[in-house]
């Protein structure tokens, strides 16, 4: 009992030590309290301002490396010009051959960018098997031939016997059985001829075939063009059928013509008496003049897709059809040019010839 005493007595006394003595009618001091959470909130709010100011997007305006092209709009209102894509091709189309029949190429005879006419080789296939074929069967017209010649002697020796035959028998020498087997004897002769001259027929055919055979192995030019592009080798396999890569590509570049994709949205406006230009990619300065064709009848689905977050990937295109009017300017087949079409054009440019009816 004496020690709890003590220990209580102790712990009043610290309390009392810690505690503020106040003289007789003083009141105490309240302690100042600093405003921790409004700091913290005030801090916070300051680093996410300097945040978000940080993580703002800085606007840098830079210079195009080139110009791009731009209508006339001193001389043509904006509402009168229509932009599409045009793309340069041959003016018989881009001709993609191919092979009739599957082969190992022997020959090329041509390569890109050589001139060629209407049945010149452009390169051969391997035709050994049918060379050794013709021959065959050409032999065996040959014999069919000698076949003929024999049922023709034949049927030269069973005439004579008829006739003699038929003159005896009107004398009452030989018998009337005697008579009808020589008379049935040249009857089968004849019949053999017409089998051998049928034969000699049927053995030509094969050989001709034979012929085409061989001539389907030796790709000619269908029209009179420029070879736009050789994919084919000595030693490579040339198959059949539609290819993802062409054996040669040809076309009659003389003149150009630019195949351009106008938006259904303003297929309407282009008529085919307006002037267009087409300028070049790479050089908004080196610009062309253009001289409508005609229009594709039909309105096909956009091919090339410009990536734009508001283009359709139903959209369609009318596809016109414009000669490029000779100039200074070069430019290849397979090339993109940027044409507006409604453009006024300059006053060297309006001596041109007009563009022909739709």
């Amino acid at each position: 009992m004496n020690s709890s005493f003590l220990l209580a007595q102790a712990a009043h006394s610290d309390s009392a030590a810690e505690s503020p003595v106040y003289s007789q009618g003083q009141a105490p001091r309240k302690r100042r309290k600093i405003p921790v959470i409004p700091v913290i909130a005030a801090a916070t709010s300051a680093l996410a301002l300097f945040s978000i100011w940080r993580l703002q997007p800085v606007q840098v305006t830079a210079t195009p490396l080139r110009t791009p092209p731009t209508p006339d709009y001193r001389t043509a209102g904006m509402a009168d010009v229509v932009a599409g894509v045009g793309l340069v091709e041959a003016n018989t189309e881009n001709i993609a051959l191919s092979v009739p029949v599957s082969g190992w190429v022997v020959a090329v005879n041509v390569q890109a960018g050589d001139f060629v006419h209407a049945g010149d080789v452009l390169f051969r296939l391997d035709d050994r098997d049918l060379r050794a074929q013709e021959k065959v069967r050409g032999t065996q017209v040959v014999a069919a031939k000698a076949r003929v010649e024999t049922a023709r002697s034949e049927l030269a020796d069973a005439i004579v016997l008829q006739t003699s035959a038929e003159r005896l028998g009107s004398a009452s020498v030989i018998s009337q059985e005697e008579r009808t087997r020589k008379r049935i004897a040249a009857e089968t002769a004849k019949s053999q001829l017409a089998e051998a001259e049928a034969a000699v027929s049927l053995a030509e055919a094969e050989l001709q075939e034979t012929r085409v055979q061989l001539e389907r192995l030796v790709v000619t030019s269908p029209i009179t063009g420029t070879i736009l592009q050789s994919n084919v080798r000595v030693g490579q396999f040339a198959p059949t059928g539609v290819l993802d890569r062409p054996l040669m590509l040809l076309g009659n570049v003389d003149p150009l013509h630019v195949r351009v994709d106008i938006d259904e949205q303003d297929a309407w406006r282009v008529q085919a008496e307006q002037p267009a230009t087409g300028y070049v990619r790479g050089n908004s300065q080196k610009k062309v003049e253009l001289r409508f064709v005609r229009f594709e009848p039909y309105v096909i689905p956009k091919q090339s897709l410009t990536g734009d977050t508001t283009e359709r990937v139903d959209t369609r295109v009318l596809q016109a059809i414009y000669e490029i009017v000779p100039s200074s300017v070069r430019v290849f087949t397979g090339q993109q040019l940027d044409v507006f079409v409604g453009e006024k054009r300059d006053a060297l440019a309006a001596s041109s010839p007009s563009a022909g009816a739709q």
